[in-house]
């Protein structure tokens, strides 16, 4: 599916159905990047949890401060997981209570799971399969998999439904 066909031309939608690679060449193309190290390097694979040096960390928790983009505590309908039964994507920021860990971001839990740019190298891996991270859960993400904590791998060929892009920016 292009993203045309799945957002019905809405910009207001989140891509998705994207793997790490259209992601990368997406927010290379942007002027932007996969997020990573704050400066725009890539993340390491145990660099994940650090809000001073991880730019998607550091945005989801406000700095380290919060377990949640809207705060500490869990709220089943503040985002797009499977406790808001939506069941698919919305558009983007139509769920106010899903607004933080900076003022007006919007679904770093829930609605599409994110790329960013740490990916695993292994030897005698094909580029393709190597494991990368992708972060903030989706539409059926159970509470577990929404908190900013939470470290996701797919292999970089991975394509869903549930899965997109967010781009970091100097």
């Amino acid at each position: 599916d292009s993203w045309a066909s799945q957002s019905n031309g809405n910009v207001d939608w989140p891509v998705s159905r994207v793997d790490w690679c259209d992601a990368w060449a997406y927010c290379t193309w942007s002027g932007g990047h996969i997020c990573g190290l704050v400066g725009g390097a890539p993340e390491q694979m145990n660099d994940y949890n650090n809000a001073t040096t991880n730019e998607w960390y550091r945005a989801c928790t406000d700095g380290g401060t919060l377990l949640y983009p809207y705060g500490n505590s869990y709220d089943p309908n503040a985002c797009n997981g499977m406790d808001a039964a939506l069941g698919t994507k919305a558009e983007v920021g139509s769920l106010a209570g899903c607004e933080g860990g900076v003022a007006g971001l919007f679904d770093m839990s829930g609605n599409v799971f994110e790329w960013t740019s740490a990916c695993a190298e292994a030897d005698n891996t094909p580029d393709e399969t190597e494991e990368c991270r992708y972060r903030g859960g989706s539409y059926f993400s159970p509470s577990n998999t929404l908190r900013c904590s939470v470290n996701a791998t797919r292999p970089r060929n991975y394509r869903n439904t549930n899965t997109g892009i967010r781009c970091c920016y100097p």
